[in-house]
């Protein structure tokens, strides 16, 4: 009797279990947001060089075991690395795009695994100074196996937690360390700045708009299609590089709003035609928010008032693969 009465009890929590796993998530989806003191640039700093993830990671700490390999590039766009610890297992992370301005967004890989995981940083500047993050983690992996929902429930709490300690860890490094950061300015040689008069000129364009927090390299990539697919159409003659022309830019609300447009003789909108403060930069994408830091600090002594900036893509990277020799002109309308 009692030995079918373990048996039965037993029966009864594997049902239980079975069907408790329905209720459980069958994916790994999941966002953790902290309000930092650290400013902007700081939490910049320490996600976009992958070295500096030893000052603050949680999982170097709780498996002191891992062993980290650098790619040859540790920053920006392109950087990487690879681990192989007792108990994080082996793996690689990659960033695909890195912008001071919003954040940084990066692929993982892990051994044995084929779901194609993702983790975000997106940054959001406070008025206080501080910063907001938001660090999430994406995966195509889902299953309808039972364990596999419970083991997915499992590795939630533990990434979350893992998460909420790598961001208290920036906090608490950058406040011990505040010689860590350093605001990095644009080498003099890549970067000019003068007033000049720029020239008007018709476009025809294509809008992107969206929340600040979630902006990337697909907002200028679908933009720039559809802008060409309307300048054919048109059967317009292309007479100038391709340009964004920011309409708005608000950190505070989550929002922007570009236009992307192709310069075309005779149709579209007016562009220019304005007084304006003026950046020529050499160098890759990413890195031209040393530019706009430029462009703003001379604004600043100069005391004008600054409208909303045009970025002219004189350089096409297709034709020159050296990222130090694309040239990028920045547009800033003086406000009378």
């Amino acid at each position: 009797m009692k030995a079918k009465g373990c048996l039965t009890g037993l029966g009864l929590l594997v049902i239980v279990l079975l069907i408790g796993s329905f209720f459980m998530p069958s994916s790994m989806d999941l966002s953790v947001t902290k309000k930092l003191e650290a400013s902007p640039e700081q939490v910049f700093a320490q996600v976009n060089e992958l070295t500096n993830w030893e000052n603050w990671s949680y999982w170097n700490k709780m498996d002191p075991s891992t062993k980290t390999t650098y790619n040859e590039q540790t920053k920006g766009a392109g950087a990487s690395y690879s681990w192989d610890g007792k108990k994080t297992g082996k793996g690689s992370l990659t960033i695909l795009e890195s912008d001071p301005n919003s954040g940084i967004k990066t692929k993982m890989n892990f051994e044995g695994d084929d779901s194609n995981p993702r983790s975000d940083f997106m940054i959001s500047p406070e008025e206080d100074g501080g910063t907001t993050v938001t660090w999430d983690f994406k995966s195509d992996y889902s299953s309808k196996l039972p364990w596999k929902r419970y083991q997915n429930a499992i590795g939630k709490m533990m990434v979350t937690k893992a998460y909420n300690k790598g961001l208290e860890g920036i906090d608490a490094y950058v406040k011990e360390h505040p010689e860590a950061h350093i605001v990095e300015e644009a080498p003099v040689e890549s970067l000019t700045i003068e007033e000049v008069d720029q020239a008007a000129f018709t476009a025809i364009t294509a809008s992107q708009a969206g929340k600040w927090s979630e902006f990337g390299s697909e907002a200028y990539v679908n933009g720039f299609g559809e802008a060409m697919a309307a300048v054919e159409k048109a059967g317009a003659i292309i007479n100038g590089p391709a340009f964004a022309q920011w309409v708005a830019w608000d950190t505070i609300a989550d929002h922007y709003e570009i236009l992307c447009g192709i310069p075309v003789e005779g149709q579209g909108a007016s562009f220019g035609g304005n007084k304006t403060l003026k950046a020529s930069y050499y160098g890759p994408y990413e890195e031209m928010g040393a530019a706009y830091g430029a462009l703003e600090a001379h604004a600043k002594t100069a005391g004008y008032t600054l409208g909303e900036p045009m970025e002219v893509f004189v350089t096409d990277p297709q034709k020159e693969p050296d990222t130090s020799k694309w040239l990028t002109e920045i547009y800033f309308p003086i406000v009378e």
